[in-house]
């Protein structure tokens, strides 16, 4: 649970960045971009942190442009081990209520029943939820609904990307840490994610249709 909520923090589009020496031919599928200048190129692939495991969107195009690629860059390191633990350690710091706090006693009783009823509706217990703060609850939730629905982190755009390029040896760099990622998340004050939770109850009552936006 702890790698897939991380590897889908930002779940969204982000960019995959391919430093390279040669020129990719373009082919329908996923859009890619290509800057270059005098000496080389940089190709800019956007990605999706969760993924069904059934789909299939590698293209020749990409597969072309990472055979002649030096350095892959993603957005963060979430799998070395030292990533790892590192951000294990903040989860606990970042993520967890202090003692005799509950999810259920900030959300109070109609939000918690409210609550409560998603979670049990796709098997994830509100108990495993409760120790958590309101972001955290949110974001494991979500992932718990979209694997339930056969994606899997093991199946995101970057996890392929970077199996691949750790196949072919080329060095890894980062846009930004795992860290920022996850303090940008816990920066915002419970009563901010609380009032996202009220504001938009269809949604969050629905994460079959928020999963395949």
């Amino acid at each position: 649970m702890m790698k897939s909520s991380l590897k889908s923090l930002a779940a969204g589009l982000t960019g995959a960045v391919f430093a390279t020496a040669a020129v990719a031919e373009e082919a329908a599928g996923p859009a890619m971009w290509r800057l270059t200048d005098a000496d080389s190129e940089i190709y800019l692939f956007g990605t999706f942190h969760i993924l069904p495991a059934s789909l299939s969107w590698t293209t020749p195009a990409l597969d072309a442009a990472m055979e002649k690629t030096q350095i892959t860059m993603t957005e963060a390191d979430t799998d070395s081990p030292e990533a790892q633990q590192h951000l294990a350690a903040l989860v606990q710091e970042l993520g967890l209520n202090p003692p005799g706090v509950t999810l259920s006693s900030q959300l109070g009783p109609e939000r918690a029943k409210q609550f409560g009823a998603v979670s049990e509706r796709y098997g994830i217990p509100m108990a495993a939820l409760e120790p958590m703060r309101p972001w955290l609850a949110l974001v494991s939730l979500a992932v718990g609904v979209m694997q339930r629905q056969g994606y899997s982190p093991d199946a995101g755009a970057e996890e392929v990307i970077q199996k691949k390029a750790t196949a072919q040896q080329d060095r890894f760099a980062y846009l930004e840490t795992a860290e920022f990622q996850l303090r940008a998340l816990a920066g915002l004050s419970d009563e901010e994610w609380l009032a996202d939770f009220e504001s938009r109850p269809a949604q969050k009552a629905d994460f079959e249709g928020f999963s395949q936006r």
